[in-house]
């Protein structure tokens, strides 16, 4: 676990996005598993917005483009490391009879077998970190080393999150489309959407990729931020 702590301090230049993406690995191969993704919790622990999925299923999970915020109210088993405030196991999904399964939605990834931890601070939930598949059951001695290095990664996630944070706003605010409600949005993910891409880091943003590129006039009216995905074909108009 230390050496993996030590590549992610070698890297805490990189973005948030970045940095989630190499915690996610670290977690798969401190685990055994297969498939990993990472999300954060709002303060008042009711809001969670996933930052990134593993590489493998981003491959195989045409999900891995929705939407990204999800009251923690709404959610399956992922959310119940958030409900018992500790580490859950699943070694059966299918044959899973917790009440909070859901099913897996189509076009999901299969999961065979699932672990998260909450990412904890003090006494407060800061995140998830979950991973599944491994070939093997995963066993409490996994729960614990997936809940400490979480916990450890935690202060240099956090690091990261405030450079960010203390960036200038995005430039576009007085003329995006998105940022002037101009298209629908529920008012919960507009919040998200502003805090991670209107107040972070734009470079994220399929707005402001296409803005850069080629000016607001091939901005399509239906066109969110976290859309990345439509970027290549809007360009290609």
């Amino acid at each position: 676990m230390q050496e993996a702590l030590r590549r992610l301090r070698e890297n805490d230049g990189q973005s948030l996005k970045r940095m989630a993406d190499l915690v996610i690995e670290e977690a798969l191969e401190l685990t055994g598993s297969k498939i990993g993704y990472f999300a954060t919790l709002n303060k008042w622990e009711h809001l969670l917005t996933m930052i990134g999925w593993s590489k493998s299923a981003m491959a195989m999970c045409s999900m891995a483009n929705k939407p990204i915020v999800y009251p923690v109210e709404n959610t399956g088993l992922w959310g119940d490391c958030v409900r018992e405030r500790k580490a859950v196991i699943t070694n059966d999904y299918k044959n899973c009879a917790r009440p909070t399964k859901k099913g897996i939605p189509e076009g999901h990834v299969a999961v065979k077998r699932h672990m998260n931890v909450p990412l904890m601070s003090g006494e407060s939930i800061k995140g998830i970190l979950g991973v599944g598949n491994r070939e093997t059951e995963y066993t409490k001695e996994h729960a614990e080393l997936l809940q400490a290095f979480a916990n450890a990664a935690w202060p240099i996630i956090v690091e990261v999150k405030e450079r960010e944070e203390k960036r200038s706003k995005c430039a576009l605010q007085d003329v995006c489309p998105f940022f002037g409600r101009h298209i629908p949005i529920h008012d919960v993910m507009y919040r998200a959407y502003v805090m991670r891409f209107c107040d972070g880091d734009s470079r994220d943003c399929a707005i402001s990729q296409v803005v850069q590129k080629r000016g607001f006039i091939k901005v399509p009216k239906d066109l969110y931020p976290n859309q990345t995905f439509r970027v290549t074909d809007i360009l290609k108009r």
